[in-house]
């Protein structure tokens, strides 16, 4: 307040507008890559499993109270989800074996594959 009347208000320009997600550099996974990550998931933290299934050509989680969203790829083995964030870990021979969910205040969530 004490400037303002030296400082003049910043006019919308391309450096001032907030960045948009870039999703033309999320990849394009077929049916194959898709299956790579469908199976049950179980948290011992959350005493919860979580199953991820391929519907309408994309991923989605099915578990109980869990609102219908499908999970966008970010990057290879990483999702998002309604602000949340899926990054999967590949054993030595490339399978998924789990994945760790990251957002809002759940950090670190580890979700450990039980079954294709």
């Amino acid at each position: 307040m004490y400037l303002t009347d030296q400082l003049k208000r910043a006019e919308p320009g391309p450096e001032n507008k907030p960045a948009a997600p870039n999703t033309s550099q999320a990849p394009a996974l077929t049916p194959e890559q898709l299956a790579e990550y469908t199976g049950s998931f179980y948290s011992k933290e959350l005493e919860a499993a979580w199953h991820i299934v391929i519907e309408q050509g994309a991923l989605f989680i099915k578990a109980r109270n869990a609102p219908r969203a499908s999970l966008v790829p970010l990057a290879k083995d990483e999702f998002r989800r309604l602000g949340v964030t899926l990054s999967f870990l590949r054993n030595d021979r490339g399978q998924i074996i789990e994945f760790t969910l990251n957002g809002g205040r759940a950090k670190n969530i580890q979700f450990v594959r039980i079954a294709n």
